[in-house]
């Protein structure tokens, strides 16, 4: 029997996913990432293995899936999953309730915007391998409480999976407050070509409201936005060069987008005024 397949229009997401070098354009398989940022009031840390603009749409896709068809469960309730803990949490992170879903991996694909091929069926299974090695800490300051948790956890059976998301992107989809998420269209992000493009646009979506502009109007050195697309880290000149050539072209992609305003500043060089199209699909 042939599988029913229909695109999601977008995910919603924890802004705090967002940070900078927690996704590249391509991730480095040899790499482990530790990133420290002052979050909301207090510390949020991500530690894992470095992750790409692939990864990053298997968590998109995921969180649409969550958003479509999943639920929010407690702690104890696994009965869904045969009994397998599958988020390994700790401290305050285990009374607060996580999402769960099932979905086939054709419908993951498709949101992910990856081809349905059989080595993309395969690797599927490896990009959420690499997703569960993300492991989140929240602290408060002054506070000496901490909670530690796996961002996601899966399991499969032939083309089907099981995935849970942590208590962070689960309130942030399913919570009664909405969790303070951020949209990000994925028509939009099938339409980028360039993995450059694809980080870019989702850091815009998640620092742009709709129908707003970066930075006030202000505009953003190109410099900057280097940061936000492959985080901080030492370059050579020319590495730096090659970089701010790429991202020119990204925001090319993003500009050509519907509704989506990409211009360059008349009197700073390597300056741009970014906007966002008010509505979303």
């Amino acid at each position: 029997m042939k599988t029913v397949v229909k695109k999601s229009d977008y995910a919603k997401v924890d802004p705090a996913f967002f940070v900078d070098g927690l996704f590249v354009p391509i991730a480095d398989k040899d790499k482990a990432i530790n990133i420290v940022h002052d979050w909301d009031g207090g510390i949020i840390e991500f530690r894992g293995v470095q992750l790409g603009a692939a990864h990053q749409s298997v968590l998109l896709a995921i969180c649409a899936r969550v958003g479509r068809n999943g639920e929010l469960i407690v702690k104890d309730d696994f009965r869904h999953f045969n009994g397998i803990n599958l988020l390994k949490v700790g401290d305050d992170a285990q009374t607060e309730p996580l999402a769960i879903v099932e979905v086939n991996a054709a419908n993951l694909l498709t949101d992910a915007g990856l081809g349905r091929s059989g080595a993309n069926y395969k690797q599927l299974s490896w990009y959420l391998t690499d997703l569960q090695t993300l492991v989140v800490h929240r602290k408060m300051k002054g506070s000496n409480r901490g909670a530690n948790s796996n961002v996601i956890s899966s399991e499969y059976k032939d083309d089907n999976f099981k995935i849970s998301l942590n208590w962070r992107l689960a309130n942030a989809i399913l919570g009664e407050d909405g969790g303070g998420f951020i949209q990000v269209s994925l028509h939009e992000r099938f339409k980028m070509k360039s993995p450059v493009a694809k980080v870019l646009h989702a850091w815009l979506s998640s620092n742009i409201r709709p129908g707003k502009a970066l930075g006030y109007g202000g505009g953003v050195m190109i410099d900057s936005l280097m940061s936000h697309v492959w985080g901080e880290s030492k370059a050579s000149k020319q590495s730096v060069s090659n970089k701010r050539d790429r991202l020119k072209e990204a925001i090319k992609e993003v500009g050509s987008l519907g509704g989506w305003s990409c211009v360059k500043d008349d009197d700073v060089k390597n300056k741009y005024h970014i906007s966002r199209p008010k509505k979303i699909k």
